[in-house]
């Protein structure tokens, strides 16, 4: 697959940096399958554009705040570490001392190159340890532990942040906890929402 051909220009005043309300008020462009007429409808007009005894398929998995910031164990500095999948539970010795822990594949950021194995602090309590970088897929390997015992789910849901995509040039807020899942979303494990899917409302699917 070429992927530079999913490459546009897109001016960055068009795009928006939060989302149209109510939800079904985002924009839809219809394409019809016989003719090839294209229009431009809105999220509402769904249910009559769909043919009798079709059946729409959307993903009920809700978004966890898979984005943690925090700072190097040594230095202070600043790393951003975005959780891709969890890989099991298992676990680690800090300071000599064997505690529960959570092996997932994320990718990290810093000013400087991250350095494995490294620790790094996010909030007061949770602890990531760098553990290796897989050559497959070019992810890193994290351990994900608490240094009071929490359990690391309730922790990252407490610090964590909403993994807005890269095309919104701010940052997250309270707002984005709710508006960026699904009014179906069910089971914890995404790291990005089904997009489309953020456009359907319960007036509508009804």
């Amino acid at each position: 697959m070429r992927i530079e051909l999913f490459d546009f220009d897109l001016p960055a005043d068009r795009i928006a940096q939060r989302p149209a309300e109510p939800r079904d008020a985002s924009k839809l462009l219809v394409l019809d399958p016989v003719t090839g007429a294209i229009e431009d409808r809105v999220t509402a007009d769904l249910a009559g554009l769909i043919e009798p005894g079709s059946v729409l398929v959307v993903n009920d998995t809700r978004v966890i705040p898979a984005r943690l910031i925090g700072r190097k164990a040594r230095t202070g500095g600043k790393v951003e570490i975005l959780l891709v999948r969890k890989v099991q539970d298992e676990s680690v010795v800090i300071d000599g001392v064997r505690v529960a822990a959570e092996r997932w594949k994320a990718m990290g950021k810093a000013s400087k190159p991250l350095k494995i194995p490294s620790h790094v602090l996010v909030g007061d309590t949770l602890l990531v340890v760098l553990d290796r970088k897989s050559e497959r897929d070019g992810l890193l390997e994290v351990l994900l532990t608490t240094t009071d015992g929490e359990p690391v789910e309730a922790v990252v849901r407490r610090v964590g942040h909403v993994p807005l995509p890269p095309y919104i040039r701010r940052e997250d807020d309270a707002t984005d906890a709710a508006r960026y899942q699904t009014v179906f979303a069910r089971a914890d494990g995404a790291v990005a929402a089904p997009t489309a899917g953020l456009h359907l409302t319960n007036r509508l699917l009804g």
